[in-house]
């Protein structure tokens, strides 16, 4: 039976809280002060917590769109294999000398 939805929670003890969010913007380019339109250095309006989370659901839509491509792909090749069989025929010789 499928699922109605997939729901992921991550939960992160208060003792490392700070230290794995730290962690992993640290890991993953965040930054606290970004450029605006003008070129002007102003305060990052998406949150830490925000940016993991949004990088987070990027990683999983992200892998979800690769296998999927890459199930086509794949489909498309087998497809173009089977179809080529009946349709191109090549013929070549070779002599040794």
């Amino acid at each position: 039976m499928p699922l109605k939805a997939l729901d992921i929670t991550i939960t992160i003890d208060d003792q490392i809280k700070d230290r794995v969010l730290e962690s992993f913007c640290a890991h993953y380019d965040y930054q606290e002060l970004i450029r605006d339109d003008q070129k002007r250095t102003i305060p990052n309006p998406v949150s830490k917590q925000e940016f993991m989370q949004k990088y987070i659901t990027n990683l999983i839509k992200g892998i979800v769109v690769s296998e999927e491509a890459k199930k086509a792909s794949d489909k498309a090749r087998e497809d173009t294999l089977k179809k080529s069989d009946g349709e191109i025929s090549i013929q070549t010789t070779a002599k040794l000398k």
